[in-house]
């Protein structure tokens, strides 16, 4: 993180207590925060510089999805496009059995 002298350091701290709501984007304007810096000390509620909202939004959730994806794998479950390639006679099979009859049209129906 950017290092600041003392008199603006108090400044800034003058500046953010006057009870002022910052979003994320605009306290970053304001400190120099960096998406590396940013990165590299794990800050997850101020923004960036150089990579906006819509950017940071995309990469988390890309994040996230790959994260699901290596956590349902080691669960052992295999992804929907594998499931979809095998036999879908088997599929077929689980969902319309050829055993159950369907009910006569004749009988009445009592209400």
């Amino acid at each position: 993180m950017p290092t600041l002298p003392d008199t603006e350091l108090d400044a800034l701290i003058a500046k953010v207590s006057t009870g002022r709501r910052w979003k994320a984007d605009a306290l970053a304007r304001e400190l120099g925060l960096d998406d590396a810096t940013r990165t590299r000390l794990n800050i997850k509620t101020i923004g960036a510089l150089d990579c906006g909202k819509t950017k940071r939004m995309t990469r988390r959730h890309r994040k996230r999805i790959a994260a699901d994806r290596a956590r349902r794998a080691r669960a052992g479950a295999s992804p929907h496009a594998q499931i979809r390639r095998r036999d879908t006679t088997v599929a077929q099979r689980r969902h319309k059995p050829s055993n159950i009859l369907p009910p006569p049209r004749d009988r009445k129906i009592r209400s």
